[in-house]
This record gives structure tokens, sequence and C-alpha cells, in this order.
């Protein structure tokens, strides 16, 4: 890394500038801010290409530039990339994350040490991150960021670097660790289809992978299918940021592996159905409907009609596949339970106003 630092130190800042860099970084004190508006300003393409390698280097160590502040905190977001107007800066800058990424990448552990805490019956885990965490986490949110900034042949280049995973593993009450990075991906309406596609191809790898048993999760929360699942329904919240033929495909590889028991949400049907209405996609609706109403494992929670949207559901099913006897029955079932709960639960508020009514009479 060392040796790198001087090659691009030796490379790129000429020592003609450092009296004039010095000047500038010793009037006040300085901050990566100071180092964002550089970019915007119209200072000579040597000091902006200062500003982007402290903006990007890792560690304070690693650096041979002049500067008084800290480094490596990555204090500031990737948005920043935004702002680099020249291709030329741009390629230089995707050439710094490729060098510090490929570097750190193969020497991080990607597991995090917990430490233990606890008294009156309370115990807490914190995580302690490697050391590689922060840096890592920065550059990966930085390739996400060049996938919608550089050419195609460049960005590839850095994509083969992109983790689908978190950099490292976490888990506490509201958050858990697991391929974020996939999911953020896809939601991202600025990067092009193709790297969707292919970053889904990646996924359904590691999914086969794991499935077949010849690799385990890194953690048990992080179950690759279990997150593929969950984050095909999660891109039902608005529109998918993507075309209609990867979600059909998506779906698709989720019902071939339908006897691992994917959970398909029962509210997220209908808008599963509602998306693909057409009759093209007929056969996956009917697929889809078999699966929730007739061949999910019972060790799962089945499906249930108990608000509109399941209703919904249910009567496009009776409606669109009248000749399957199986599916009308399942669906009678099941509105004979729901109506049989309704009925419980009517009873259960009459009789406590009954009882309240009547508290309140002896009062009088």
């Amino acid at each position: 890394m060392k040796k790198m630092i001087k090659r691009l130190k030796t490379k790129f800042f000429s020592s003609e500038d450092n009296k004039a860099w010095k000047t500038w970084v010793d009037l006040r004190s300085r901050n990566y801010k100071d180092l964002i508006n550089l970019l915007s300003s119209e200072v000579r393409t040597e000091f902006k290409r200062r500003a982007i390698f402290l903006l990007l280097v890792p560690f304070d160590n690693f650096n041979n530039i002049y500067w008084k502040g800290s480094l490596g905190k990555f204090e500031h977001d990737s948005n920043f990339l935004k702002l680099i107007g020249s291709p030329a800066e741009l390629d230089y800058a995707a050439d710094l994350v490729f060098d510090f990424c490929s570097e750190l990448k193969f020497k991080h552990i990607g597991r995090s040490k917990v430490s233990v805490f606890g008294g009156d019956g309370v115990t807490f885990y914190v995580p302690v991150m490697e050391k590689y965490h922060t840096p890592l986490s920065f550059y990966n949110s930085c390739i996400l960021e060049f996938l919608s900034l550089l050419p195609e042949e460049k960005a590839r280049k850095l994509f083969s670097l992109f983790s689908l995973l978190d950099i490292s593993t976490y888990s506490n009450i509201e958050y858990a660790s697991g391929y974020n990075p996939f999911a953020n991906l896809l939601s991202d309406e600025n990067i092009a289809e193709h790297w969707k596609r292919l970053a889904d191809f990646k996924m359904t790898l590691i999914v086969g992978n794991e499935l077949s048993g010849k690799k385990k999760p890194r953690e048990k929360w992080e179950n690759a299918f279990s997150q593929y699942v969950h984050i095909f329904q999660a891109m039902l919240h608005g529109t998918p940021k993507y075309s209609k033929e990867l979600y059909v495909r998506q779906i698709r590889f989720i019902l071939e592996m339908s006897s691992h028991n994917p959970e398909i949400y029962d509210w997220q049907l209908i808008r599963i159905f509602k998306l693909l209405p057409n009759k093209e996609y007929k056969s996956i609706r009917y697929a889809l409907a078999k699966y929730v109403l007739l061949e999910k494992n019972n060790s799962s929670p089945s499906f249930s009609i108990y608000n509109e949207e399941t209703q919904f559901f249910a009567d496009w099913v009776k409606k669109e596949f009248a000749h399957d006897n199986a599916l009308l029955g399942r669906i009678s079932f099941l509105e004979k339970e729901r109506d049989e709960r309704n009925l419980a639960r009517k009873i259960i508020i009459e009789t406590k106003k009954a009882q309240e009514d009547d508290a309140m009479s002896k009062m009088k």
C-alpha cells in the first residue's frame, strides 16, 4: 500500500505546487467539506486531484500529502463523486477506489467481533468491526455511485469488486446485516439495467451454492435465499426500479426454488398480481397461487384472508382459476375461517361491552 501511495504521489502531485497547497491548508482549520468544495472551484486540476486523494485515502499513515485534519473516517458520503466534472478526474478517482479497495478487500475478515455487556438481567451485544470495515463499506458505496457515472468498460472493472453482501456482520433490535448493497443497487433508478441483471445473476449463484450445501451463510440471518425473497418483495414498495422482465425472472427463480419454502407475504400477493396482470403472465400467477394456497410448507405461517388486499387476491384467484377445484376449496375454507374468526372477535367485544354496561348500571 505504501509503495502504491508513493507511486501515485509521484505520478499525480507535482512538488512545485506544494507551497500553494500548504498556504491554502494553513489559512484556517480545514475539513472534508473544504476538500469537497475544491472540486467545484476554479482551481487547477492538480489541487482537485489532491482533494480527491484525501477524500478517498483509507488511513492517515498512507497519506503523503500535507494535511492537518484526520483521514479515513469517511464522514462524507459517496455523493461527492457527482461533483467531479472532468472525465479524466473521474477516472482518476475510480482508479484510486479500485487500488485502495483491492488492497484492503482480501485482508478483511468480514465477521465482526462482539463485546458483551450486561447487568440486571439485560445483555447487550455490541459489534466491534474489523479495522477495514469503514473504508471498504465506503468504497462499496463509491462503486455503486460510479456505475451511473462511468462508461460501462471502466465501470465493469470496479463492479468486479462490488460486494452484494454487507462488508461486516452486525445485528441489533432494528437492523441486521445481509445483502443490503444488492438491494441498494436494485432500487437505484440511476443505475443501468444491465448492472442490475448482472448483480441478480451473481445473487442467484450465491443462493444456488447455499441451497446445494456448497457454501454456508456467513451468519444464519444472512441466508441468501431468504434475503433474496425479502428484497424481491421490498421492491414492491412503489414500483420496481428495473424492468418487468427482470422482475419476472426473479419470481420465476423463487418459484423454481419453492421446495425451500420461500416466505411470500400475504399482503404482497395482490401487488405482484397487479404488477403482472397480462395474459402472458397468467402461468406465473397460477404457479404463485398454487404455491401460497396449496404447496407452502405447514411449518411456515400459511396464507389467510384478513383484510381488503388478501380478499382481493382470493377473489382474483377464484375468478381467473375457477377450473381448479383445489384452489377454490382452499379459498372457501379460508373465507369460512375468516368469518368464524370475525364472529369470535365480535362476541368477545360484545361480551366485554355487556360486562362494562352491567358494572356501570350498578353504580347508578
